[in-house]
C-alpha cells in the first residue's frame, strides 16, 4: 500500500484543504475556504473546542457556510488514569 493510499484510508480525501490548515490547527474564529468542486466552496470557521471529558472526548464547534455544527472527537494527546476500586 502506498503512502497516499494509507493517508486516504486514515483521513479520507483531504487534497482540497489548504496546506496550512492540514498541518496546523485553526485558531478560534479562523476560517478557511475549501473548494469542493468547480463553483462549489465551503466556508469553514473554527469556533472553539471544549475540555476533554473522562472518556478523552472533546466537543468541537465550527461553522460551515454559516451553519453551526459540533462533533465529538477523541483527543489522543490526553492521558487517562483510571483507578480500579
Amino acid at each position: 500500500m502506498t503512502q497516499k493510499n494509507e493517508a486516504l484510508k486514515a483521513f479520507e480525501d483531504v487534497e482540497n484543504l489548504p496546506t496550512p490548515a492540514f498541518y496546523f490547527p485553526l485558531k478560534a474564529n479562523e476560517e478557511i475556504l475549501v473548494n469542493i468542486e468547480n463553483g462549489k466552496n465551503l466556508l469553514i470557521r473554527f469556533r472553539y473546542m471544549g475540555e476533554a471529558n473522562d472518556d478523552v472526548m472533546r466537543e468541537v464547534f465550527f461553522q460551515i457556510n454559516g451553519q453551526t455544527r459540533n462533533l465529538l472527537i477523541k483527543d489522543m494527546s490526553v492521558k487517562v488514569q483510571k483507578t480500579v476500586t
